[in-house]
């Protein structure tokens, strides 16, 4: 049953409605002008209908204007208005005292009790079907930007949002680096054990990006294996270093398919950029992902050198976030860094 916001600066009349309400299931909160209508419509428990009280609107025109005129478009908010006048009078009076505000309904007082629950329960109604609407948009909304598999954004969601934050960038002068990441023998995974154990692990790698990124960085699947994270504020060696910070978040754990258990890692590319376009960042991503596949398992391929300073960090990061290696990672020139971890197994 839907509550009630009562706003009626008349303390009899309004008991004597909430009481009448009452009977009927509803719960009926007074608010005694607009300033406490908005308060309580923008509570935690909020009423989804809103009876107005004509006289006391008009008493309270400004302030109902600017307080109650844009909650309509907010969420689902149903309206009724109780005339002291005719009805016809109040539909020409009401929209000038109270501004972007628009009532569902009128109903003429003294109240005919009938006609008030007929009208109570199609606001009801009004607003189960409005939810109902508003949350399947909502779900074909995060459908179509989304992959049902991994239930991270897909590869053209994350385009449009690296533009938006191109532009933020190149507003706010700050950096914004991206990190592109591919599951080391994927294919053979799926050759090896089905197609069933390669989505098992991609929605596992999904989760797990969304328990480590923060909350304002962006992750996507970007391919069929490949995991794009948008790092808004974050420079080249930072990104870097969340590279293998990753390649430890990711997959130090084993994935588990059934009965086995599998060891997996990762190759990453790294770019930075202060505002420039996509479509010269992805391809040079693209290649360094395409590099790091090729100098072996387990890669953090940087587009651009990171610097000594970045270097050293890296280093010391490696070795605590990879457990498993054999050896200490390497650094050429590039600011390319290997981490040689055991192979892929299945036990």
């Amino acid at each position: 049953m839907a509550d009630i916001l009562l706003l009626n600066a008349d303390h009899a009349e309004a008991e004597n409605f909430r009481l009448l309400v009452l009977r009927w299931g509803y719960t009926c909160t007074q608010a005694a002008n607009s300033a406490a209508a908005r308060h309580a419509l923008h509570s935690a428990d909020a009423p989804s209908i809103l009876v107005l009280d004509h006289a006391t609107v008009r008493r309270d025109s400004t302030e109902l204007a600017m307080q109650l005129g844009d909650l309509q478009a907010e969420r689902p908010l149903q309206v009724l208005v109780l005339a002291d006048d005719s009805i016809a009078d109040a539909r020409l009076t009401f929209p000038a005292i109270a501004g972007s505000l628009q009532p569902d309904e009128y109903l003429r007082k003294p109240l005919d009790a009938a006609e008030l629950r007929g009208k109570l329960q199609l606001a009801a109604r009004t607003i189960a079907l409005r939810t109902e609407l508003a949350q399947a948009a909502q779900a074909l909304r995060f459908f179509t930007s989304h992959d049902s598999l991994t239930a991270l954004a897909h590869r053209q969601a994350a385009i449009q949002r690296l533009h938006v934050e191109t532009q933020r960038a190149m507003r706010t002068h700050a950096p914004i680096s991206l990190l592109l990441m591919d599951v080391d023998g994927f294919r053979q995974l799926n050759r090896d054990h089905g197609q069933e154990a390669g989505d098992a692990v991609l929605r596992e790698i999904g989760a797990r990006l969304r328990r480590v990124m923060r909350g304002y960085d962006f992750a996507a699947r970007y391919g069929a294996d490949e995991f794009l994270v948008l790092l808004p504020e974050c420079c080249l060696a930072d990104a870097a270093r969340l590279a293998v910070r990753l390649q430890h978040q990711l997959f130090s754990n084993k994935f588990a398919h059934g009965s086995q258990q599998l060891s997996l890692s990762g190759c990453f590319a790294v770019t930075e950029s202060f505002g420039r376009a996509p479509a010269e960042l992805l391809p040079e991503l693209e290649a360094a992902l395409t590099l790091a596949r090729r100098k072996g398992p387990a890669t953090v391929e940087c587009a651009q050198d990171p610097g000594i300073h970045a270097r050293q960090h890296l280093e010391e990061a490696a070795a605590t976030a990879a457990p498993r290696a054999q050896a200490q990672p390497s650094f050429t020139d590039s600011g390319h860094a290997t981490f040689p971890i055991a192979k892929q197994t299945i036990q």
